[in-house]
């Protein structure tokens, strides 16, 4: 092989590396390949007949044990708004399965109360549930968020096709009018089903917040007639501290049974 062969035949090798690398780190594909390592740890949350969200497996911190599984969803996907009083009958069904259905034993303490402001509500809805069947999947690692995360995805649910499915990547946006410590807003597709959807970093997979729903946020234009603009804003909990010694609460309270 004569060296101008050679040569070309390296630049081809370069350029297909280089290639490769860019499809690799295509945030669409990143998203998918974390989808796909964590989908057995998704289920939804049926409570009398009807799917109210979505759950996460979380993965156990520091090589706990129990004998059984730990999941999270948004508190207010076990609330009837009718009665303003907890579901008579709520399970889990892993990937949205009717035939892969498990009960729920045991519910965290939840600081969520419909009475409290939107805000309130929202800093505070989110629930961690029990139960005793080994989930034969390792769930979603999570720690406490030091720096804001800036490139995350969701995941969904398809009412349609009744199937747990991951959304295009989004991003942190800020909220004009309200700063409340605990709060991720987001520009994740946001739709009914989807409350309780883990929001996930696209680089690490790890769960950095869980999707509570939207704020219908009223305020005043700066231009000469003060006209009055009322916007949506998607807004998820974030994984705090609150969330943390939450989670470590229920965590001790299973382990002392």
């Amino acid at each position: 092989m004569g060296r101008l062969q050679i040569k070309v035949r390296y630049l081809f090798l370069i350029l297909l590396s280089i290639t490769v690398q860019k499809i690799e780190a295509n945030p669409l594909n990143q998203a998918e390949a974390i989808f796909n390592r964590i989908e057995n740890s998704l289920g939804t949350i049926e409570c009398d007949g009807a799917i109210r969200g979505l759950v996460s497996k979380l993965l156990l911190p520091n090589n706990e044990q129990i004998n059984g599984s730990i999941f999270v969803t948004a508190a207010h996907n076990l609330l009837n708004k009718k009665t303003d009083k907890q579901f008579e009958k709520c399970s889990i069904r892993m990937k949205n399965s009717r035939f892969n259905r498990i009960d729920i034993d045991k519910i965290s303490e939840t600081k969520f109360q419909s009475k409290d402001n939107a805000v309130v509500r929202a800093t505070n809805d989110f629930v961690f549930l029990y139960s005793s069947n080994e989930i034969p999947s390792s769930g979603i690692r999570f720690t406490e968020i030091e720096v804001n995360p800036i490139n995350f995805f969701s995941i969904g649910y398809d009412a349609i096709d009744e199937k747990i499915i991951f959304y295009t990547p989004c991003k942190k946006i800020y909220s004009p009018v309200i700063n409340e410590d605990g709060l991720l807003f987001h520009n994740c597709v946001s739709k009914s089903g989807n409350s309780g959807g883990a929001l996930l970093d696209i680089e690490s997979g790890n769960l950095v917040a869980i999707h509570g729903g939207q704020f219908l946020i009223t305020h005043t234009t700066k231009n000469r007639f003060l006209t009055k603009k009322t916007k949506k804003v998607s807004h998820a909990k974030m994984i705090d501290s609150s969330f943390i010694t939450s989670f470590e609460t229920f965590l001790f309270s299973l382990m002392q049974n």
